[in-house]
């Protein structure tokens, strides 16, 4: 209860809206299991899909998150927990044959990562 309020305040101080239960505008969808990347495997037929490799406890990552909520509101980014997630991030790495980095954005399209960065050059990816 105490957590769904914190959220809600949030939201008001943002104007974005947020998943019930998280910390993440209603754009940015968790990757929690292994069927969660599937899908963004597969949906990457169809469009370009943007994975962000999130740390809490990293101030870079959650500035760079901060700056993709206010850039970027009508793009889709699947946003990892690094924290609660490593298995999925070391997943990631080996499947698309890129080093580990927090934060880092991956963007995936037919299948391949297409391009990545890390840190403050998550800004210049083209994410339009």
């Amino acid at each position: 209860m105490a957590e769904e309020i914190v959220v809600r305040q949030w939201a008001k101080l943002t104007k974005l809206p947020k998943h019930s239960s998280l910390d993440f505008p209603l754009f940015m969808i968790p990757i929690e299991s292994e069927q969660d990347l599937e899908k963004v495997l597969q949906d990457s037929f169809e469009s370009r899909q943007f994975i962000l490799k999130h740390s809490t406890r990293c101030s870079i990552s959650l500035m760079m998150k901060s700056r993709l909520e206010r850039a970027h509101p009508d793009v889709e980014i699947h946003i990892l927990d690094l924290l609660n997630h490593r298995d999925i991030s070391n997943r990631i790495a080996e499947h698309f044959q890129v080093q580990h980095e927090s934060p880092q954005m991956l963007v995936i399209q037919d299948g391949e990562c297409k391009a990545h960065a890390s840190h403050t050059s998550i800004s210049e990816l083209n994410l339009n």
